[in-house]
Parts: structure tokens; sequence; C-alpha cells
């Protein structure tokens, strides 16, 4: 290559860099304003590909000599981790505290499609909650599976619900607004007890999710036993409603960055908003998403340590 054609080709990778460092460097900056409402909260909902790209950026300008752009990029990968690390875990679920503890299996669907094959993999993979949400009725329902039954006071399937291998201790619905709802059951895994709630707060209208959120931290404060959270919670864990509401509560993330909505085993183009909650004692030994051709949805599978 010819010096000419090798000046270029520097100034049009140095561009590039100037423009996506630059550009993600100040996004970085505008997220730090987020107050959960406007411009702003969504800006800070995209910090996790700020992220994966600088990163990108970085490698690619420490391998090819540029070093003052990877400098930038070092000081903005580093600032966007430490806002990640304080609320989630990036790459790596929480092991969690007890030598001793037990295994408990969860499946979660966002869809009630392929019920009965939802339920049948479920079974396989030793699953002891299932937790589904669903936006409309389901039409039918499957009421003799072989291992999971509907346990609810109201055996409704709108909205949220869940199944569970054994009879609980009690569940329900949970109405945290006149739209949304959540449901739970008190089931023992091993010789302990816990509360597992199941929701779906996908879609959040502004100004909804502060109340949402309020509401739910005053269920989780009233109850007596350990408590697990699993569900699309519609906004990142690092926005300032979800840390405050973590705050509030003593709930930890326990799951790593989840790039995945449940409609399919990976899309970088959708927030990661699917989260496991729990108290320090409680760790996530694996989390899996089911595969099934026919299914357009693909189920999280979490194994927890309690």
């Amino acid at each position: 290559m010819g010096y000419f054609s090798q000046r270029k080709k520097q100034e049009r990778v140095n561009f590039a860099l100037n423009m996506i460092i630059g550009i993600i460097g100040v996004l970085t900056l505008l997220a730090f304003f987020d107050a959960s409402g406007g411009i702003f909260a969504t800006v800070n909902a995209w910090r996790f590909h700020y992220y994966i790209i600088l990163l990108a950026a970085f490698l690619y300008a420490l391998f090819s000599g540029y070093f003052i752009h990877a400098f930038f990029a070092l000081v903005f990968l580093i600032v966007n981790y430490m806002v990640l690390a304080s609320s989630t875990n990036v790459f790596l679920s929480a092991s969690g505290s007890s030598e001793n503890s037990v295994g408990t299996a969860v499946v979660y669907q966002k869809s009630t499609r392929r019920l009965d094959s939802l339920l049948k993999r479920s079974a396989k993979a030793g699953a002891e909650i299932v937790g589904v949400n669903s936006r409309r009725q389901v039409a039918y329902f499957p009421e003799m599976s072989e291992k999971y039954r509907l346990f609810h006071a109201d055996a409704g399937t709108y909205g949220s619900f869940i199944m569970v291998a054994s009879e609980p201790q009690r569940a329900g619905k949970l109405r945290l607004t006149p739209e949304r709802d959540a449901s739970f059951a008190a089931v023992k895994g091993g010789s302990r007890s816990f509360t597992f709630v199941n929701l779906d707060f996908s879609g959040l209208k502004p100004g909804e999710e502060k109340v949402l959120f309020d509401n739910l931290a005053e269920f989780v404060l009233s109850q007596d036993d350990p408590l697990i959270i699993v569900g699309d919670f519609g906004i990142p864990a690092w926005s300032d409603t979800f840390k405050r509401f973590l705050h509030k509560t003593e709930l930890e993330v326990k799951n790593r960055i989840i790039p995945s909505s449940g409609k399919s085993l990976l899309n970088i183009f959708s927030v990661p908003t699917v989260n496991i909650l729990a108290y320090r004692n409680v760790g996530v030994e694996e989390i899996e998403l089911l595969k099934d051709k026919k299914n357009p949805y693909r189920p999280f599978l979490f194994k927890l340590k309690l």
C-alpha cells in the first residue's frame, strides 16, 4: 500500500474513532441526568450498549496504535462499567454465600405460547416453579399437567400467573396498578420457605414506573420470608428508579446482564430488563434460554441457590 493510501486509511480510522468515542462519551455524560423520565432516562437505558461499543473501540485502538483514542475510550469504558456494576452483575451471576445451599430451578416465560410444551420442557429441566406472563386470557389452560398446578385463589390466567409442582403455603395476585399485576407464591425450597414473585413490566408508560416500583417495594417490605422476584422490569437495573427500589428493599440483582427479552436468544437492539432479585444469601448457579423451534419465545431457566 502506498504512502498516500496508507495516510488516507489512517485519516478514515482516526475520524471513525473520533466520532464513535466522542458520541458515546457525550451520551455517557448525558446519562447521568437520568431522573427516570424523559430523554435522559432513555439515554441511560442504553448504557450497557455504550460499554460494549467502547470496549470494541478500545481494543481496536490499542492494538492498532491509536493510543490517545484508546486512553479516552478506556476512561469512558471505566465510567460505564462502574455505573453498571453499582447495581447489577455485568458478566457473572452472583454465586451466593451459603455453602450448604439448596438448588431450586425456576422457568420464566413472557408469553403463554405453547404452554403445554413449556410445562413439559420445565418438567424435563427439573423446574419446581414456572412463572408465565400474558397480556390476554389463555384460551386453553392445561389444568391436568402431570407435574404443575395453578394455585392462585382467583385461578386467573390473565396477566401474571405461577404454576408450582407442590402446593404452596399461599399464592395469589398482587395488584400494583389498575393495569398491572404480579403473581406470587410462598413455597418451600428444601427446608426453607420463600416467596416467589413473577412479573412483567414491559412497555411501561411515562410516569407509571414510580407508582409500580413504590407499590412493589411496599409488598416486599411486608414479607417475613425471603423473597425472590423474577421478570421483565421494563427498565434496566441501573436506572434511577430501579436503583432507588433496590436501596429501599435491600434486594440485589443476582443475574448477569441478559441481552434478551425472551423473544430471541440474543437481541443486541433491546435494553436488558429481565432480572432476578433476591437478598444477599441467594445465588444463581445457571441461566439458560431453553430452545424450542416451534415456540417464538425462549423460556429462561434459572437455577437458584437458596
